[in-house]
């Protein structure tokens, strides 16, 4: 592509891109809207087809896939763009098409003049979900001791039963997603109560009941495959089903993520697979755990995303069944942008270990990141 995102090109001796590695994002919705994937279409049919490679070359506009190129000889004159650059890549010619210009042709064979020009899913709106805010009223930690024998004998004559251990003294007030990234690498002994004050909070949540509304009431059969068998799951597949039954976040959404940053990726990167998040960041540091993949990496990330001008699908699983619902996972479909926008470190002593139980410390950062 050239350096002016609107003109797509690209030579023809460049080499194809394998078809079978190619996510639903980077064939159809990437900067070039598609047209690099029809123009390698129309150069892979190009050796199937030598008929109709000597079609197009006379001039003619013939039908090609899809619904594209339909009813030509009836007098069609309208096209996609996408149309134009699979005739382009059948010629044998450069990838050449600019988005903001249309392009007329004529065909040779019925005379029909037919005008190109841009139509992408893409610039159309988009479904989005509810701002959902857990912190709304903050976390409170408390510290607890046994009730008193007069505390057990109120709570038997009011409910019944005795008294289980009493709040005490708080700890900590947590308001925030970036409070509760750190306070969850800190270790503390209130890490169960964080967790389980955000699943009532997000099972007792009205905008997080409209995301499941949203979302089918039957798990898609590749996104169960994605979360049951990463990472053995169909990349293609994976991504279309988060295009077709998700959604786009709203502005200032907070998620977490744990792993790494991408080496040499600099403060910004486009994700070319799908990308889980999840509402608790206890959750997104047991998944820098799994396998022994902080042992291997000598260090753990933790991100607290936040949604900037999104406008990447996501789909939110279910969290009151299955296996995995206490996950509370949110994936994103491929092309997600980030941008790290801060990288604090939290502790350079935190232990991990491999699949044979051996230990090592490792530095621990906290990750601001933006995501869109």
């Amino acid at each position: 592509m050239s350096g002016d995102n609107r003109h797509i090109q690209r030579p023809i001796s460049a080499a194809l891109r394998p078809e079978g590695e190619l996510s639903f994002f980077e064939r159809w919705l990437d900067e070039d809207y598609g047209l690099i994937w029809c123009w390698e279409r129309g150069r892979r049919r190009s050796v199937e087809n030598p008929a109709l490679v000597a079609s197009c070359l006379a001039g003619n506009l013939p039908s090609l896939s899809g619904r594209i190129g339909l009813a030509r000889n009836q007098g069609q004159t309208k096209e996609s763009l996408k149309y134009l650059a699979e005739w382009q890549g059948l010629r044998g010619e450069n990838l050449n098409i600019k988005l903001d210009i249309k392009v007329f042709l004529t065909c040779s064979e019925s005379c029909v003049e037919v005008s190109f020009e841009h139509d992408s899913p893409r610039d159309q709106a988009e479904p989005v979900l509810p701002l959902v805010d857990l912190f709304e009223s903050p976390c409170e930690i408390w510290s607890s001791r046994p009730p008193t024998e007069q505390e057990q004998l109120d709570s038997l004559e009011r409910t019944g039963q005795f008294a289980p251990d009493v709040d005490d003294k708080k700890l900590v007030e947590i308001s925030s997603a970036y409070e509760a990234a750190e306070y969850v690498l800190s270790g503390g002994v209130g890490v169960q109560r964080l967790v389980n004050f955000l699943d009532r909070r997000l099972r007792d949540n009205r905008k997080y009941l409209l995301w499941r509304v949203h979302m089918p009431s039957i798990t898609p059969s590749a996104l169960k495959k994605y979360k049951s068998a990463y990472p053995k799951y169909d990349l293609l597949d994976t991504d279309f089903a988060i295009h077709v039954h998700g959604a786009v976040l709203s502005e200032g959404q907070y998620l977490f993520h744990g792993g790494t940053w991408p080496a040499g990726e600099g403060d910004e990167f486009v994700t070319r697979r799908p990308l889980s998040t999840t509402f608790c960041p206890q959750v997104a540091l047991s998944s820098s755990f799994h396998k022994g993949k902080a042992y291997k990496a000598g260090k753990i990330e933790l991100f607290v995303l936040r949604a900037s001008e999104p406008k990447t699908r996501v789909f939110s699983y279910k969290i009151n069944r299955g296996n995995l619902a206490h996950e509370k996972e949110v994936v994103f479909a491929c092309g997600a942008r980030l941008a790290l926008v801060s990288r604090i470190l939290v502790t350079d002593r935190y232990a991990v270990y491999d699949a044979s139980a051996n230990c090592k410390e490792v530095p621990v950062f906290v990750l601001a990141v933006t995501i869109s």
